[in-house]
């Protein structure tokens, strides 16, 4: 399965790595949804939408699941 990046009108961001998860949390430009496409929870992930303004969430714990 190829995931590509995407980003749709209510400014959500689809990433599929945690150094591009972090990469667009420094840009902090919009919410970020962590997918990965090997996992069996990718849609339990996508559901989770992250604020990258609050800083207290750190990816790793997030992309873990």
């Amino acid at each position: 399965m190829e995931t590509e990046n995407k980003k749709n009108s209510t400014g959500v961001g689809y990433v599929t790595t945690v150094k591009e998860y972090i990469k667009r949390e420094k840009s902090n430009r919009c919410k970020v949804i962590v997918v990965d496409p090997e996992a069996e929870y990718t849609e339990l992930m996508k559901e989770r939408v992250i604020s990258l303004k609050d800083k207290r969430i750190n990816p790793f714990d997030i992309y873990q699941g």
